[in-house]
């Protein structure tokens, strides 16, 4: 498996740089793509589904459609490739580890939180796929990936059942841990199929990494197959409050309802499971137990706990009444004095202090010429990033399939400018991770000229997102002209000697 490590494919295309790991139908390695300049995961195939032209066939068929699958909680797929006898997907590279590991290293049950963190992106990415008409067949835990910034994608798109062949053992049925029944009894796979499997992994998360069938009793490998595939399609599965009593009811009826046999009784789509785990984390928990809880606390720590609320309330209470009941201080109108000059008028403001006595007066020499007037200056403008300092919300809606695309990189987002330079207004802003439609560039290629969702055209600086296309496909687009800028108004200063049109005015 390492014998690839420094070779070059695909014409000199791909640099293959490290062995990531091995599943079932392939080997991964991470590879360095000469032409995208970035790195990729590539999935090199068996030798027997590559030399199997009912794989290559189906794979030709449906390559492009999972292609099209532009999500940011799902892995891009980039295609196949072919070099001689070997045969390798692409997809996009994901720096971090799978959701498997990160349950095996948590050896203890997620929060209900935690949960809902994960769960989030993995059913907002399903529910676009399901939409699209493609079924990923083989959702589990392995299969579900968290990179290192903390951004949830789900991987193998479809690979289940591009694998397909008549010489593939158990074809279809994706991993049979995970596996519907509907799976294992050779039906088409619905949308519901994944909503099973994603029951089986909601039930890992909750219980510290236990699954409802295992089939443990068998010591054979395909025996054991055979055993969970028969608990899946005729054994009710065990309460997850069996491994984890501290699970609400309302969760569990959520896990239990994902794994129904029918698939009429799931979750009809994986909005409908999402909005479910949502109201049932969200609910608080039930007075039994709370009874429970606060019944296992020591004597002496709920005295504890009761005195302390007793002393926060009483310091509330204090602070209320100081408040309401202290001497409200009695404002006074400061001298205000007006002075008239033949060039300009001053106005001046005086405190009166302790001590101040009336017989003092401010004195009336103007300002000398030497010393004009500040004006504030402008806001200066970021050059370099051209990012917001608070994340905008996006209501962008999904490019249509095929447009070249950006995709938003800066943490704290971009600006959306009316012209290819900071010289023009901001028009707009969009979060890390959206995706926008871009229609063209400047003559100089650093900015990008995007659609908006009002059809408005804007600009944005290329550096801050990573291009679909290269550069230089793109249409050359003429920015609209530079805003001229608002001409400063001269400042003008009294003179020093006071004429005889001058007057002094005091108003209270």
């Amino acid at each position: 498996m390492y014998d690839l490590i420094g070779t070059y494919l695909a014409n000199n295309r791909y640099r293959v740089v490290s062995f990531i790991g091995e599943g079932g139908m392939a080997q991964v390695y991470k590879v360095w793509d000469e032409q995208r300049a970035c790195y990729l995961a590539m999935k090199m195939m068996r030798s027997d589904l590559a030399m199997d032209r009912v794989v290559l066939r189906r794979f030709h068929r449906e390559a492009e459609t999972l292609s099209r699958l532009q999500h940011p909680s799902i892995v891009r797929f980039y295609g196949m490739e072919q070099d001689g006898e070997r045969v390798f997907l692409l997809m996009e590279y994901i720096d971090g580890i799978s959701l498997a590991k990160e349950i095996f290293q948590t050896a203890a049950p997620f929060s209900e939180e935690r949960i809902l963190t994960y769960l989030r992106p993995v059913c907002s990415a399903l529910h676009y796929a399901h939409q699209n008409g493609v079924v990923h067949c083989d959702i589990k835990s392995a299969n579900i990936m968290i990179e290192r910034q903390g951004r949830v994608c789900i991987t193998d798109f479809g690979i289940a059942r591009l694998a397909e062949s008549t010489t593939t053992t158990l074809a279809g049925l994706g991993t049979p841990g995970y596996a519907a029944p509907e799976q294992i009894m050779g039906k088409p796979p619905l949308p519901q199929t994944d909503i099973y499997a994603l029951g089986v992994v909601l039930y890992e998360m909750a219980t510290g990494g236990e699954r409802p069938f295992t089939g443990e009793e068998y010591k054979d490998e395909m025996l054991l197959i055979n055993a969970v595939n028969r608990e899946h399609l005729n054994i009710p599965p065990p309460s997850p409050r069996k491994y984890n009593p501290r699970i609400s009811p309302a969760l569990e009826a959520v896990i239990l309802r994902c794994l129904e046999k029918s698939p009429r009784k799931r979750y009809p789509d994986a909005l409908m499971l999402l909005q479910a785990l949502e109201n049932a984390i969200g609910k608080p928990s039930n007075s039994e137990q709370l009874t429970t809880s606060v019944a296992r606390l020591h004597p002496a720590v709920l005295r504890f706990l009761i005195g302390a609320l007793a002393v926060a309330l009483l310091l509330i209470a204090f602070l209320i009444g100081s408040i309401l009941f202290s001497p409200k201080p009695t404002a006074t109108q400061p001298p205000h004095l007006k002075y008239t000059y033949a060039a300009q008028t001053v106005e001046a403001r005086f405190t009166k202090l302790p001590g101040w006595e009336s017989t003092r007066q401010p004195s009336l020499t103007p300002l000398p010429p030497t010393q004009p007037m500040m004006q504030p200056s402008p806001p200066i403008a970021n050059t370099t990033a051209d990012t917001p300092e608070k994340p905008p919300a996006s209501t962008l809606p999904l490019p249509p399939a095929g447009a070249p695309t950006a995709k938003v990189l800066a943490a704290q987002g971009i600006y959306i400018r009316s012209g290819p330079s900071t010289a023009y207004e901001v028009i707009a802003g969009y979060p890390q991770g959206a995706l926008l439609q871009v229609i063209g560039r400047n003559q100089k290629s650093d900015w990008l000229a995007v659609l908006l969702e009002n059809g408005q055209e804007g600009w944005v600086f290329g550096e801050n997102v990573d291009l679909s296309v290269p550069v230089d496909t793109l249409k050359l687009i003429l920015p609209p002209p530079t805003p001229t800028p608002t001409p400063t108004e001269t400042i003008r200063t009294a003179t020093h000697t006071p004429t005889a049109t001058q007057t002094e005015t005091e108003i209270p």
